[in-house]
């Protein structure tokens, strides 16, 4: 199966030919949540071609739904190319699950009820989503905001800090998370502001311009450490969370040595993890040549 992201206009999006009578019926809860976030809070649409221009929602009715009530005239899908048999089978599991709005009213919800799901049915999170219509790629940003601060994730759950926002907070301690997040809350920033505090942030010595360390350049085993180093410490754990899509934490001790600690939920994850470090070698020797 090959598969692609396109923006297309709602009324190119037909119903498939194999849904069952009736559509799902958004709840006000669920139309408030996405006119406040936009429709990227749910599950994205997955859709094969009819004829040019047009084309057959797989999964991901609810969506469509929602997306006509708010008269949205466009938005993101995913384009596969699937075998009919396929088709049935996955507009069928497509209109089983496109009631269960409590679970797809916004992305830490469906985050926890894929995990749970995943835990009781013994599949993997990306199974869980492909059931919901929820695309690998939506499956994982709603899993890793599951590892927020637990109040940060409320404030998600009740719309007042956006999604776009959220998301980028999750490579963060739980301290500093809560810290910007209620910032980002109390004085409504847009994405712009957030990425500037974190820039600050990142460029400070010892995270004193945005008041996050508390640490006074001391690494987590203790150790005071020269600015620069601290820095670059933190530099490394960023971006080894970025490209491992994990929460990553270096511990230096006063001898120079220390260790990595890679922080995952569930064994589908960790299986990811091993899966990524197999296929980037580099990173492996990134974390070996490791010193300050």
């Amino acid at each position: 199966m090959t598969t692609n992201i396109r923006r297309i206009e709602l009324d190119q999006l037909s119903l498939s030919q194999y849904r069952p009578d009736g559509l799902p019926v958004p709840d006000t809860g669920l139309l408030e949540l996405v006119t406040r976030n936009g429709i990227e809070c749910m599950p994205m649409i997955t859709a094969r071609s009819l004829t040019a221009g047009h084309y057959e929602v797989v999964t991901g009715v609810l969506t469509c739904r929602v997306a006509q009530i708010l008269a949205i005239q466009s938005l993101e899908i995913q384009l596969v190319d699937l075998d009919e048999q396929d088709v049935i089978e996955l507009v069928k599991q497509d209109f089983n699950h496109a009631d269960h709005q409590d679970a797809l009213k916004n992305p830490v919800q469906t985050g926890w009820y894929i995990r749970r799901q995943s835990d009781n049915l013994g599949l993997k999170p990306t199974e869980v989503g492909r059931k919901l219509g929820i695309n690998r790629r939506d499956t994982s940003l709603c899993v890793r905001l599951t590892r927020l601060d637990d109040q940060v994730q409320e404030w998600v759950k009740d719309g007042q800090l956006a999604v776009a926002l959220a998301r980028r907070l999750v490579t963060l301690t739980q301290k500093q998370q809560r810290i910007l997040a209620t910032k980002a809350v109390q004085q409504k920033w847009t994405v712009r502001q957030l990425e500037q505090q974190l820039k600050s942030l990142k460029q400070s010595s010892a995270g004193e311009k945005c008041n996050l360390s508390g640490s006074d350049n001391k690494s987590d085993l203790g150790v005071v450490l020269p600015g620069e180093h601290y820095q670059r410490i933190k530099d490394e754990e960023k971006c080894l969370s970025e490209q491992l899509s994990t929460e990553i934490e270096v511990h230096h001790a006063d001898k120079g040595d220390g260790f990595i600690l890679i922080h995952y939920h569930g064994l589908d994850e960790y299986t990811g993890i091993a899966e990524r470090l197999r296929q980037q070698p580099q990173l492996i020797n990134k974390m070996d040549e490791f010193h300050i």
